[in-house]
């Protein structure tokens, strides 16, 4: 019976690093994530254990491959090439197949710009490999910013839908494909027809192997998942077969109005009491107090599941960012860094170099681990304190 094997990459710096960060900042989930975010490479190497991960399940792997009408196929990725190439050497491959359409999701973007992905012909010179239909200009190219969660699931889709031609026209008995974490988490909730507004996810540690086998009339079984076997407990990363799914966070709707009074009527009602509950009855404030910077400030607004999750404006008269919100059960999910950080992409968008914000005392931390640096003595008005603070270098890559 056709097979189609999915393997997550090895270990890349960036891997390590995390791993590095969350066992130092485990405490502090903002500041973890932040820092995370600013020691990321956009397209990372393995690392040391991640060659030694490599070279492992190579060995694994051969024999499979060896088999008759077999077929290696890789993101375009450094750490899924990486991975790939040993496997290949030891198979005897001359060369193997990139597939443009197998980046990790969120695709070649960073920090809020786009960075450049690499070529057809910059892969194939440096890597023993055959890529398939890409860009000219790299295999990131025509997009305008990151990928969205709709991009996303379109593009699992067609994965999908090539994997399953591949294997139905009988050419190919394996497919190996050499992928990412979070692209092959969405592959099996599709696979398993898990609803998209539900968080959940598939955790594959590094080079762990998901088995799934062709039939005609079923299409694509699972059999097997995130199996390490082939990894010493020592060489293990990412997780082990006992950790094999949890809850992610669901995919966030960011919405972006040019005024308050552009903000449809049912959904301005719950921005109004969640900034009331959480922001202006603790400052001795009402609505009517912010109403000539609501009326010249750009207002972003992040649904989860249809659910108001969180909020926060941009002033482009000041370069500041004003009356960020997260609400209580989307704390600690990352949105308050993603709501940040469509600030800075505005203040970007802007021309500014540097973005202002008047911190409460008891937030200073969480905007010191994204960058910003005080500005003066707090300011000790009733009845909140607060910091001014500002971030330079948006125009800088990070």
């Amino acid at each position: 019976m056709p097979r189609l094997l999915l393997v997550r990459h090895a270990q890349s710096k960036n891997n390590l690093s995390n791993a590095r960060i969350r066992e130092e900042l485990r405490d502090d989930p903002e500041r973890m994530h932040a820092e995370a975010a600013r020691a990321r490479e956009p397209d990372p190497d393995l690392s040391e254990l991640g060659r030694a991960q490599a070279e492992r399940v190579a060995e694994h792997l051969a024999p499979i491959l060896s088999e008759p009408r077999s077929l290696l196929v890789s993101s375009p990725m450094r750490r899924a090439l990486q991975t790939a190439t040993p496997i290949a050497a030891r198979v005897g491959l001359e060369r193997f197949v990139c597939e443009a359409g197998l980046f990790e999701v969120g695709g070649c973007h960073y920090c809020g710009e786009l960075r450049p992905s690499a070529t057809a012909a910059a892969l194939e010179a440096e890597f023993p490999v055959r890529c398939g239909a890409m860009d000219p200009e790299g295999w990131y190219a025509g997009h305008g910013g990151a990928e969205t969660s709709d991009e996303a699931r379109a593009r699992v889709e067609r994965a999908i839908a090539w994997a399953e031609a591949t294997l139905a026209a009988g050419t190919h008995e394996t497919v190996v494909v050499i992928a990412h974490g979070d692209l092959l988490s969405r592959w099996l909730r599709r696979w398993l027809h898990v609803p998209w507004q539900r968080g959940l996810a598939f955790v594959h540690g590094n080079t762990g192997i998901t088995t799934l086998s062709w039939d005609r009339r079923e299409g694509l079984l699972l059999e097997g998942f995130n199996s390490l076997t082939h990894l010493p407990p020592k060489l293990r990363s990412g997780a082990d077969a006992e950790f094999w799914w949890r809850y992610a966070w669901p995919d966030l709707e960011l919405s972006r109005y040019e005024s308050w009074a552009a903000i449809p009527g049912e959904l301005a009602v719950e921005l109004a009491e969640l900034r009331a509950r959480h922001l202006l009855e603790p400052e001795g404030k009402s609505l009517a107090d912010y109403a000539t910077s609501d009326a010249r400030s750009v207002h972003l607004v992040a649904l989860a599941e249809g659910e108001l999750a969180g909020y926060v404006q941009y002033d482009p008269e000041l370069g500041r960012l004003r009356q960020l919100v997260v609400g209580p059960r989307h704390r600690r999910s990352r949105l308050g860094r993603r709501l940040v950080g469509a600030v800075e992409d505005e203040a970007r968008r802007d021309g500014r170099d540097e973005l202002l914000v008047h911190a409460w005392v008891d937030s200073v931390g969480f905007y010191a681990a994204l960058g910003f640096v005080a500005r003066g003595a707090v300011e000790s008005g009733a009845p909140v304190a607060w910091q001014a603070m500002v971030k330079q270098g948006l125009s800088r890559t990070c």
